[in-house]
């Protein structure tokens, strides 16, 4: 029960106090408002703290998002989740006397009036950002470098060394041009050198500012050209009496002026499942020349492939995997420029297309001794281990039936085998794991 006046009369000066620390702070940044809330939370209670924690911070985690906790090290807390932006956090109110109702209600109030105040400033200053950020590339976006622009320029200037207005080369339109720019923004970020700024002010252009300490452009365009990426430039350096319009107006300048850059070029990808394919062709990198990518899956697509009508465009890079050592030869007796037996990252698969389009030929995977066979009989072996009879087999080679047998007995004598169906399971890889131990 409260006695008044006393009670009455602090209890509404602790309101007064609490309406006064809250007032304004919606119109702060997230870190100021809780800057400000931790400075004035002793107006309203004596002796209490405001705490954060990052989620996961808390061991064990608390089991309300609202309510008394025990803390480890600081005892009782009132504590509250804010689950923001930009992050979730938990606010806790430590040294209070919670087992008094009133004191309970009110560290629940300063609670719920301190998460309106960090909700309204978490999402403005997110949509801030998001005003300021090219939603493609991530990165900041014309009206932050339009905003740069007409800020005092003096120390900004006096620390850039050069202006660089980049554009990305490629004749891809929609979806796929979207790619290749995101990409283009990707590799940019990786090569930038440290001070370096970054802004997307075209739809395929890419303004750069490097600083004074690091004013060559050279190792830039070098690390993206290694990316495959299709680029052209103008650089500009700051002179005396410029600001970043003359800058800008003078690198574009020599952007117009400069050679048009060659477009990367995608490879192209084949795959007998379509998922597949088009899983691959959504990730694998442009190449500087033209070269074609062959996904194994099926089992035997990419000799079907290599050898019919319809090949892909040479060079090639052939993928495969769990293939035995008979299809391999098969395979590598069609010469694909490149030829990788086995699990690859992506990464691997980005350094084989640019070896192949490069002009390289090589082959990864077990090594491929000579089995004493002779071409005729690979044939015959090959469209056994495809279920094919001996009839269909000379029919498909254009020979008797009788000759085709005479191979089949050949090559059981040859691999020692008994069976038609042992002889199948070797030219799979297949027959060791059926064989006893």
């Amino acid at each position: 029960m409260l006695t008044p006046p006393t009670d009455w009369a602090l209890l509404s000066n602790r309101l007064l106090l609490l309406q006064e620390l809250m007032v304004g702070l919606s119109k702060l940044r997230v870190e100021e408002v809780l800057r400000r809330a931790a400075a004035g939370v002793g107006w309203v209670f004596d002796g209490a703290a405001l705490r954060v924690f990052e989620v996961g911070e808390l061991e064990p985690a608390p089991l309300v998002s609202r309510g008394r906790v025990v803390l480890p090290g600081d005892g009782e807390a009132y504590v509250a989740l804010f689950a923001g932006p930009p992050a979730p956090c938990y606010l806790a109110l430590t040294g209070l006397a919670l087992g008094e109702p009133r004191e309970f209600r009110l560290a629940a109030l300063f609670c719920e009036h301190l998460i309106a105040a960090l909700e309204a400033a978490g999402y403005r200053e997110a949509l801030e950002r998001q005003a300021h950020t090219d939603w493609l590339t991530g990165l900041p976006n014309q009206r932050s470098f339009e905003e740069l622009a007409r800020a005092p320029q003096g120390a900004l200037l006096s620390e850039v060394g050069a202006l660089g207005v980049l554009e990305c080369c490629h004749d891809a339109s929609g979806a796929r041009g979207d790619l290749l720019l995101r990409r283009f923004a990707e590799a940019l970020a990786r090569a930038l050198p440290a001070g370096a700024r970054a802004f997307r002010t075209g739809t395929f252009q890419i303004t750069v500012l490097l600083s004074a300490a690091a004013p060559s452009w050279d190792a830039l365009e070098a690390a993206l050209r290694r990316d495959a990426l299709g680029i052209k430039s103008g650089w500009a350096h700051p002179g005396a009496g410029d600001d970043l319009a003359a800058l800008v107006a003078r690198a574009s300048a020599a952007l117009e002026a400069a050679p048009p850059a060659p477009p990367a070029t995608p490879p192209v990808v084949r795959c007998g499942f379509g998922a597949l394919q088009t899983l691959y062709t959504s990730w694998v990198r442009p190449l500087p020349a033209p070269a074609s990518l062959v996904i194994d899956v099926p089992h035997g697509y990419a000799f079907d492939l290599l050898s019919g009508e319809g090949a892909p465009a040479r060079p090639v890079l052939v993928l495969t995997e769990g293939a035995s050592e008979p299809y391999l030869r098969d395979l590598a007796a069609l010469s694909p420029e490149g030829l990788i037996a086995g699990r690859v990252t992506e990464a691997e698969v980005r350094v084989a297309l640019e070896r192949v389009a490069a002009g390289e030929r090589f082959y990864q995977g077990p090594t491929l001794g000579d089995d004493g066979l002779f071409p005729r009989e690979r044939e015959v072996w090959r469209l056994v281990a495809r279920g094919l009879s001996n009839a269909q087999i000379a029919g498909a080679l254009g020979v008797r039936e009788k000759t085709v047998a005479n191979y089949v007995t050949s090559l059981q004598e040859k691999l020692h085998l008994s069976s038609r169906v042992a002889l199948a399971l070797r030219y799979l890889g297949r027959l060791e794991a059926l064989e006893p131990p």
